[in-house]
């Protein structure tokens, strides 16, 4: 096993941890973009546009509004919750290293 772990390590180039946030960073923007384009329908009237973007324009009217029988209410759902969520939960490791890299420290005692 190791020696095809020899071989595979010396078959890629070197990866520098700026490339490898770069790729984490532009990844999700990426897949996302690609669904919208290959599946508009899908993503943007069925997902983004239901459960994320509906929402902060019926918020904004102060009513709820409807669009190609779609109808949204303000406030927040299980889709959101959930979706904003896994934003936060994606941007955390992020948010570690940068801070690690600015040598902020935090104490977990009580004041």
């Amino acid at each position: 096993m190791s020696t095809v772990i020899g071989r595979v390590e010396t078959a890629l180039p070197e990866t520098s941890t700026r490339e490898w946030w770069a790729l984490y960073l532009l990844a999700p923007v990426v897949l996302i973009g690609t669904a919208l384009l290959v599946f508009p329908t899908l993503v943007y009237d069925q997902f983004i546009g239901q459960y994320l973007w509906r929402l902060v324009v019926a918020d904004a009217a102060g009513q709820p509004v409807a669009h190609e029988g779609i109808r949204a209410i303000r406030g927040y759902n299980t889709v959101n919750t959930l979706t904003y969520l896994a934003a936060v939960g994606y941007s955390h490791p992020g948010l570690h290293a940068y801070l690690d890299a600015l040598d902020v420290s935090f104490d977990v005692r009580p004041a």
